[in-house]
């Protein structure tokens, strides 16, 4: 399941540390999509190497934001914030790839309609 969601549960500094990281990742690399993402885990394949494995099939640079991830019994659950950049095709191959292993990903809206163009390729 995609969804957009708001980023209450990232703190104001942290979340204005990630938007001052994604406009710098945009100009850096001008015409490439930047998500934030939040990936809720229910320990349904999610194995500790998804998001290197994700990164090297999409060619996309993925970056742990935020985690609280638990081990319970085995399996993991938790919630994860990510930052993708790539190819706006790649990004969004990528989503639909985590959500096929089960693993929720919502897109945390992170600029206002206004700045969205300055940083933001639609996937």
């Amino acid at each position: 399941m995609v969804s957009a969601a708001t980023a209450s549960d990232l703190t104001d500094a942290t979340l204005a540390a990630v938007k001052e990281r994604i406009a710098a990742l945009a100009a850096a690399k001008p015409g490439q999509a930047v998500r934030l993402l939040r990936l809720s885990l229910t320990g349904t394949d999610a194995s500790g190497s998804f998001l290197s494995d994700l990164s090297k099939q999409y060619s996309l640079d993925v970056g742990l934001v935020q985690a609280r991830v638990e081990d319970i019994q085995g399996v993991a659950v938790g919630t994860m914030f990510v930052l993708a950049q790539g190819a706006p095709a790649a990004v969004k191959d990528a989503i639909a790839a985590l959500t096929a292993r089960d693993i929720t990903v919502e897109e945390i809206a992170h600029e206002s309609a206004t700045d969205r163009s300055a940083y933001y390729v639609a996937a």
